[in-house]
């Protein structure tokens, strides 16, 4: 019984997607043939070019294909002045940060 249950979810995600798919191509490929020949001169486009459009400028315009509505990874995380501090001690300890004591400095 939950497995058919699971079955029925995975078609019906399945169907929610394709039918997704079939309504913003079919609006991109109206919108396409309503503009683009009178303002560019461009040809018009078929159902299945216009849902290539779309997914082509998903992968272009979309940071992280797939996470466009997860903005977390552009936020500091909580804990940056500790990472920061580990960090630049990191740097000190390698020699790439060289710290000048005013005291130990000679003035001749």
């Amino acid at each position: 019984m939950k497995a058919l249950k699971i079955t029925g979810m995975v078609v019906a995600g399945l169907g929610f997607f394709a039918l997704t798919a079939f309504v913003v191509s079919l609006i991109l490929s109206l919108l396409w043939n309503w503009l683009m020949p009178m303002l560019f001169g461009l040809p018009e486009i078929s159902l299945l070019q216009a849902g290539g459009i779309f997914i082509l400028s998903k992968l272009l315009f979309t940071p992280g294909f797939g996470h466009g509505r997860d903005h977390s990874k552009f936020q500091k995380p909580k804990n940056w002045k500790e990472r920061f501090k580990q960090k630049m001690a990191e740097h000190r300890r390698f020699g790439h940060v060289v710290d000048v004591d005013p005291e130990s400095e000679s003035t001749e």
